[in-house]
């Protein structure tokens, strides 16, 4: 795998896709988190923790952003995920969260030039979810999509054109009356916030309904 990333450095590969399967966790080399022709970059961990994103990177071209089943704490991760993408245009969370027993708290997403945000299934553990957060800081952010469980995010003034949500309880969990009115009370605060932003369409799925 590490082979893969230095030639994708070495003939300025522009679009790279890799799925992670490693014994041991492995930090992306300081050659690949500085590319200098990357523009599309899509990782899978297979499994949790095989591939870690180093403290700060800088991917000047990068405009698509995927990460999956990635696994952020504070000692491989300093919450500014955007930071060293100046042009980054579209980010993907899927099946992605935050340690329990870390310090880090706020997932920082800040970027002037993004312009689609799509999060599924943020998996934090539920005893963490009111003391974990995404901070969005995105006033060109046109697209927002939230699929799967529910997460706590703030946007600071977005210019959203459109806002879907297909939004269920967990599945496979025994769900109390508090913690179900608990992520309904969570979805209702983010729509409420949503719909100040949101100039255009705002969908909800059956689904959501059902949670709300």
């Amino acid at each position: 795998m590490e082979n893969c990333m230095f030639y994708a450095v070495e003939y300025n590969v522009e679009n790279l896709k890799i799925r992670a399967h490693t014994e041991r966790p492995m930090v992306m080399p300081r050659a690949m988190v500085e590319s200098t022709s990357i523009v599309s970059l899509r990782l899978t961990n297979g499994v949790a923790n095989s591939l870690l994103l180093p403290k700060s990177f800088a991917l000047l071209k990068l405009k698509i952003l995927q990460l999956k089943r990635f696994i952020f704490s504070h000692r491989n991760y300093d919450g500014e995920l955007l930071l060293g993408c100046p042009v980054v245009e579209v980010l993907v969370l899927s099946h992605c969260r935050m340690t329990r027993c870390s310090k880090l708290k706020v997932l920082e997403v800040n970027s002037s030039s993004l312009k689609k945000l799509v999060i599924k299934n943020w998996s934090s553990p539920y005893k963490c979810f009111m003391k974990h957060m995404i901070n969005v800081s995105a006033p060109n952010l046109v697209e927002f999509k939230l699929q799967g469980h529910i997460v706590r995010l703030n946007f600071n003034e977005p210019c959203l054109h459109v806002a879907w949500f297909d939004v269920r309880n967990p599945s496979g969990e025994l769900l109390t009356s508090k913690r179900e009115n608990r992520i309904a009370q969570s979805l209702f605060d983010l729509l409420d916030q949503i719909t100040h932003y949101t100039n255009k369409r705002l969908f909800l799925s059956f689904d959501s309904l059902w949670v709300l």
